[in-house]
Order: C-alpha cells, then sequence, then structure tokens
C-alpha cells in the first residue's frame, strides 16, 4: 500500500496553524521552482540536441531518448506528490489525493472536483470511442 492510498484511507488533516500554513506553502513553492527549472534545462537541452548535426544520426537519436526519459520521468515524479492542484495549479490549499484518477486536487474546492468528474468523464469518453473504432477494424476483417 502506497503512502498516498494510507493517507486517503486515515482521516483527513487540515492544517489549521497560519503558520505551518504558509511554510507548507513556502516548501511546495520551492519544489515546483525546482522542478520548473530542470524541466526548462532539459527542454533547452533536447533543442539543442535537434539542432546539432555534427553528432550522427544514431548518437543524436541515442541522447534525444534518453534526455525525453528522464524529462518523463520528471514529470511523473512531479504529479506524484502533492505539491500543487492538478486541475488550478493552487499550492496553498490542502490537497487530497484521488485514488481513481491519481492527482491531488484541492480538498476544499468544489469547482476543481467537478473539473476532476469533467476531465475523467471526457477521457473515459475518448477511451470508448477509440474501442468502438478498434471494433469497427477489427469486425471488417
Amino acid at each position: 500500500m502506497t503512502p498516498q492510498d494510507q493517507r486517503v484511507k486515515r482521516k483527513v488533516r487540515i492544517l489549521k496553524n497560519s503558520r505551518l500554513r504558509k511554510v507548507r506553502y513556502e516548501l511546495r513553492t520551492l519544489h515546483f521552482l525546482l522542478f520548473e527549472n530542470r524541466k526548462r534545462a532539459l527542454r533547452l537541452e533536447i533543442s539543442e540536441v535537434r539542432a546539432d548535426h555534427s553528432i550522427n544520426y544514431d548518437g543524436r537519436r541515442e541522447k534525444l531518448k534518453k534526455l525525453l526519459k528522464e524529462r518523463n520521468d520528471l514529470i511523473l515524479s512531479f504529479s506524484q506528490h502533492p505539491i500543487n492542484c492538478s486541475m488550478c495549479g493552487n499550492r496553498e490549499g490542502d490537497l487530497i489525493f484521488r485514488l481513481e484518477d491519481h492527482v491531488w486536487v484541492c480538498y476544499n474546492s468544489e469547482r476543481c472536483r467537478q473539473r476532476v468528474e469533467l476531465h475523467v468523464q471526457e477521457v473515459q469518453r475518448l477511451l470508448k470511442n477509440r474501442e468502438r473504432k478498434l471494433n469497427s477494424l477489427i469486425n471488417l476483417d
């Protein structure tokens, strides 16, 4: 059981002390800025490798593959931690982890919960459409 699962099973604890809330916000902001700086540096490295024609095709492809994997790992790691709300980007409020969607959202914001629900419905609709298309292709054969 992951730490997020354990937090969800327990009663949600809300920070009430304004000083602790400020410290939490500052730590979240620091993590967010570190993430953004690393992501920007990776984006620059990727564009430099793409533009560098002094490297042969296979070497360039391997470097790009490594950099893209690093960028994807960074994004995945960021999304799995309670740094900001996945829907609105808020770093001040209390966040809860939604197991069914695997995202952190604002605890007190009904708007964010509604946006998550709309997003989930849209993804489910797209998946159903893709499944229908695949089934129609299979039935044509």
